[in-house]
C-alpha cells in the first residue's frame, strides 16, 4: 500500500530523540533547552521577531485569538479548514463567521470576504490551503483599512513563500501545526510566530503553562494572574522539528517537484482538475477535483494499493454544530463533493509516482 502519508523516520530524528530520552529531560512548562532552541531557529527561520512553541496546532490557534482580544466580537475565516479553527475562535469568545473560498487556489475568497467586513469584526483567520498561500497582499490591504488582526493558519503551509517572504511572517500572528503528518512532523506540536508588537511574549508564554508568571518565577515560587493551561511543547517534539528544520526547504523542493510531474501526467484528463502550480507552495496536500463519483474514485484507488483522503469532506459550516440554513457559500458546497488528496511527499520514490499516475489515468 502507498500511504497517504509517511513521517520522516531518518536517523538524525532518531539521534535527536535518544539524546532527548537519556538526558531525563523530557518536558518543561517554561520551556526545555530544546523548547528554547526551536523557538530561537524557527524565529530566524520564518523571519518573524518571535516564536512561542506549543502542543498542537489547535493550542496555537486559541491562544493567538485569546491574545489580540476578540471576545464579544467575530472572526472571519474559511469554511474550507479544518474545524479545530472555528472551535478556537469559539473559545476565545468570538463569533466565527464563514467565507467561501475561490474555486483555483481553494484559499479565502477576497470577494467573499470584503462583503463580509462588518463594524463588529475584530479579525481575519487565513488558511494557506494544501500549502499555497492566501492572497496577502489584498488580505492586509482589507484588514488595515479596517484596522483588523490577520492571524495565519499556517498548518498546512511550513516553509511556504508570498512575494518571498515566508508565511508565518505576513501578519500579526502565524499558527503552525507539527502534526506526524504535516511538512515538518513532531508527535505533536505547534508554534505561535509573533510579527507585531502589540502582542506580548510573556502572556503566551504563561497561557501555555497554566497562567503561571515564567518571568517572575523563582523555583517553586510563582504568581498566577490569568487562566492558562498545558499547552507547552515537549522536548522531544522540539528535537523532532529542530532535526528536520535544517532539511525543511530540500524537502519542499522536493514535494513541489512531485506536484509538477502530476501536473503535467494529469493536465489532460476532463474528468478531472488540480490547482495551478506555483512555486511558492510547499504541497503539503496535493488537492485534486474528481468531477464525479468522488467515493468511487477513492474506493477504486485503495483497490490498486494507494491510499488517497479528503481534505474536506464537508465545509465547517455544514456540522451540525454550526449549521446556518440561511448561509450559503457555493464554491465550499461544490467543491467539499469532489476534493482528493493523493500522496504526496518527499520519500515517495520514481516507480511510486509512476505508480499512482497510472492508476489515476487507467480509472477512466
Amino acid at each position: 500500500m502507498i500511504k497517504l502519508f509517511d513521517p520522516p523516520r531518518h536517523e538524525t530524528c532518531l539521534r535527536a530523540l535518544r539524546d532527548v530520552f537519556q538526558s531525563g529531560l523530557w518536558a518543561n512548562g517554561a520551556g526545555g533547552p530544546y523548547v528554547r532552541k526551536f523557538e530561537g531557529e524557527f524565529t530566524r527561520y520564518v523571519g518573524s521577531r518571535d516564536t512561542v512553541a506549543v502542543n498542537s496546532g489547535t493550542s496555537a490557534l486559541y491562544l493567538a485569538l485569546r491574545a489580540i482580544n476578540c471576545t464579544g466580537r467575530k472572526v472571519l475565516l474559511p469554511s474550507l479548514t479544518f474545524v479545530s479553527a472555528a472551535h478556537a475562535i469559539r473559545l476565545a469568545g468570538a463569533e466565527p463567521i464563514f467565507v467561501d473560498v475561490d474555486e483555483s487556489s481553494l484559499n479565502i475568497s477576497i470577494v467573499d470576504l470584503r462583503k463580509k467586513l462588518t463594524e463588529d469584526v475584530a479579525a481575519v483567520v487565513v488558511v494557506h490551503f494544501a500549502g499555497r498561500p492566501c492572497d496577502m497582499g489584498a488580505v492586509t490591504s482589507l484588514a488595515r483599512d479596517k484596522e483588523l488582526f490577520v492571524i495565519e493558519d499556517c498548518a498546512h503551509a511550513c516553509g511556504a513563500t508570498y512575494h518571498g517572504t515566508r508565511t508565518g511572517a505576513l501578519s500579526h500572528l502565524g499558527c503552525f501545526s507539527f502534526h506526524p503528518v504535516k511538512n515538518v512532523a513532531t508527535f505533536g506540536g505547534g508554534a505561535i510566530t509573533l510579527n507585531d508588537h502589540e502582542t506580548k511574549r510573556d502572556k503566551l508564554d504563561d497561557a501555555r503553562w497554566c497562567g503561571i508568571e515564567t518571568k517572575n518565577r523563582v523555583g517553586p515560587i510563582y504568581d498566577v494572574k490569568d487562566m492558562g493551561w498545558n499547552y507547552y511543547m515537549c522536548e522531544a517534539s522540539a528535537a523532532m522539528a529542530l532535526a528536520q528544520l535544517p532539511q525543511l526547504d530540500e524537502k519542499n523542493k522536493k514535494r513541489r517537484e512531485i506536484a509538477r510531474f502530476y501536473d503535467k501526467e494529469l493536465e489532460d484528463l476532463s474528468w478531472l482538475v488540480t490547482s495551478p502550480y506555483s512555486e511558492e507552495c510547499v504541497y503539503h496536500l496535493y488537492p485534486i477535483r474528481v468531477m464525479e463519483e468522488r467515493d468511487r474514485f477513492i474506493r477504486y484507488m485503495a483497490s490498486r494499493g494507494i491510499e488517497c483522503g479528503i481534505h474536506y469532506a464537508r465545509g465547517i459550516h455544514q456540522f451540525s454544530f454550526y449549521a446556518n440554513s440561511k448561509l450559503s457559500l457555493p464554491v465550499t458546497e461544490k467543491v467539499v463533493n469532489q476534493l482528493v488528496s493523493i500522496p504526496i511527499y518527499p520519500s515517495l520514490t520514481r516507480e511510486q509516482l509512476d505508480e499512482i499516475v497510472r492508476a489515476v489515468c487507467e480509472y477512466r
